[in-house]
């Protein structure tokens, strides 16, 4: 799995980004990969579809993101960091715990989606109260 260290909170997660308007989620998937890390992709599977807990801006909005978990598969290029968006970049085994020790809940949540891709998407969400 390819993982990078968030410049802004030093946490390590897979290649994430947010979709642009009017693109494509599979597309974001390889702008991301490239702009973040350096590297060319090939996205095979939509793995998981999950709301996100609501949240509140400081202007009061309410807001819920939707994230998209891609399985991807490597084409080419040597991961790097390739923006100010992350400090390391690095190839991890996701089935040895110490790896796996360093990645917030959230994010092996969506790492096993992907890497347990059955063929069909999971869909997940956060319920949200109308008048939150």
């Amino acid at each position: 799995m390819l993982l990078v260290r968030r410049s802004d909170n030093g946490a390590w997660t897979p290649v994430t980004g947010i979709v642009d308007p009017g693109e494509n989620p599979a597309l974001t998937c390889l702008r991301e990969a490239h702009e973040e890390a350096g590297v060319k992709i090939e996205v095979l599977a939509l793995a998981q579809l999950k709301a996100d807990p609501a949240m509140r801006f400081g202007n009061g909005d309410r807001c819920q993101f939707l994230d998209h978990t891609f399985l991807c598969r490597w084409v080419a290029g040597d991961a790097r960091v390739n923006d100010d968006e992350s400090t390391q970049v690095r190839w991890a085994d996701m089935t040895d715990p110490t790896e796996r020790a360093m990645l917030s809940e959230r994010m092996l949540d969506r790492i096993d989606a992907a890497l347990g891709y059955d063929g069909h998407c999971r869909f997940g969400y956060e319920s949200v109260s109308p008048k939150g």
